[in-house]
């Protein structure tokens, strides 16, 4: 299988974090050079008094500083977390490409105007639209309201329940849904229509499926189970018009990239 990355929205995600959670050390160690800068002109000019609470308050901001330089030196939970749903992502490719053959291909982080795809799976069986999500959790699905409870490593709750929503409000299934549907519409405007197949993975090894009411898209917990997936479908898709569907994909990528960029 061919792997093609069309943006790495998640490493721009940890990027930003780690700048955010750097900048603060840099924000007060730029205020203790901003303070020795006063000292120095304080003390050239005589004002004594001046210079001496100058020279504490550069002793509290240099101390500030060597705080705040080691709380930045490690990862937050938060980037913990997406570097860790990251690697699931890349994980899943590389067992989707140790399973299937040099027909398929994946296409990574495809957008347009609905969103994003974490990935697009093309290949003779039919165009899947996969929404990966690494959380510790058993959801509870009714339609398209996602509930979900912390896990452990036992499988045992803790805290009570709460919604799954991105910062829009949207469910796991509205996440892939939206942009599936809207992927289908331009594949069919260019007269190249073709089933999208929407399916969120929960790659978490301790993610559980509580129940499951009028499901609008698949949930599925292992890549093993996605290939199942994959291999029940009934759709045919020639290489012609895989490579017309893949050329679409791209062509409407890169004009909601450069319209909007990730």
């Amino acid at each position: 299988m061919r792997i093609e990355v069309l943006s790495e929205h998640p490493d721009v995600m940890i990027e930003e974090a780690e700048r955010e959670r750097r900048r603060g050390a840099v924000e007060q160690q730029a205020r203790v050079e901003s303070l020795r800068g006063e000292r120095g002109q304080a003390r050239s000019e005589g004002r004594w008094p001046s210079w001496v609470r100058l020279a504490f308050a550069v002793s509290r901001a240099k101390r500030e500083a060597t705080r705040q330089h080691l709380a930045s030196a490690l990862p937050t939970a938060r980037e913990q977390q997406m570097l860790a749903g990251r690697n699931a992502e890349r994980r899943v490719a590389d067992e989707l490409a140790a399973a299937l053959d040099g027909e398929w291909v994946l296409l990574r982080g495809y957008c347009n105007s609905r969103g994003e795809i974490d990935a697009l799976l093309l290949g003779p069986r039919g165009l899947f639209a996969i929404e990966q999500k690494y959380r510790s959790v058993r959801v509870f699905i009714r339609g398209d309201e996602w509930e979900a409870e912390q896990v452990d490593k036992y499988g045992k709750t803790r805290g009570a329940r709460f919604a799954i929503r991105d910062k829009k409000g949207r469910s796991p299934s509205e996440q892939v849904n939206e942009p599936a549907a809207a992927l289908s519409r331009w594949l069919s405007t260019n007269k190249r229509g073709t089933p999208v197949i929407p399916v969120v993975l929960l790659t978490h090894p301790n993610a559980r499926i509580g129940s499951i009411q009028h499901p609008t898209v698949r949930v599925e917990r292992s890549t093993r189970r996605l290939l199942a997936l994959v291999e029940r479908s009934q759709y045919a898709l020639d290489a012609g018009r895989r490579a017309d569907i893949e050329r679409l994909i791209r062509r409407d990528h890169e004009f909601h990239k450069t319209k909007k960029p990730l």
